[in-house]
C-alpha cells in the first residue's frame, strides 16, 4: 500500500499546524510582563514611611508581607476602610505594593 503525499493533501495540514504554532507562541512564559524592581530595598522604605504612616488615627500596626504571587508588599493594619487613608498612603510606596488589612487594635498582652 503505497500512500503520496501531494501539495493539496498537505494543504490540510496548513490550518492546524498554524493555530498550533499561535499556541506555543502565545502561550510562551518569556512573553509575561516583566516585573518592575524597586529601586531601594521595601526595609528601608517602609521604616522610612513608618512613622508618617503610624501617626494616622486609622493605623494600628505596619509590617512587610507578600502578595500571593511572593513579592513582597507594606501591610498597612487599619481599624477599618477609609477611602481618605488610601489617598494618603496610596496603593504603592516607592514600587513597593501597599495592601491594607482591617484589624482590631493590637494591646500587649497581660
Amino acid at each position: 500500500m503505497n500512500i503520496r503525499f501531494t501539495y493539496r493533501s498537505l494543504e490540510f495540514f496548513r490550518g492546524p499546524v498554524f493555530l498550533l504554532l499561535v499556541f506555543v507562541i502565545g502561550c510562551n512564559p518569556q512573553a509575561e510582563e516583566e516585573k518592575v524592581v524597586p529601586e531601594r530595598g521595601i526595609n528601608i522604605v517602609m521604616n522610612e514611611n513608618v512613622d508618617m504612616i503610624m501617626a494616622l488615627d486609622e493605623v494600628v500596626m505596619v509590617a512587610i508581607g507578600e502578595l500571593e504571587d511572593g513579592t513582597p508588599c507594606i501591610q498597612v493594619y487599619v481599624k477599618f476602610k477609609s477611602d481618605v487613608l488610601a489617598e494618603k498612603i496610596g496603593v504603592e510606596i516607592e514600587e513597593h505594593p501597599v495592601v491594607y488589612i482591617i484589624s482590631d487594635e493590637i494591646r500587649p498582652m497581660d
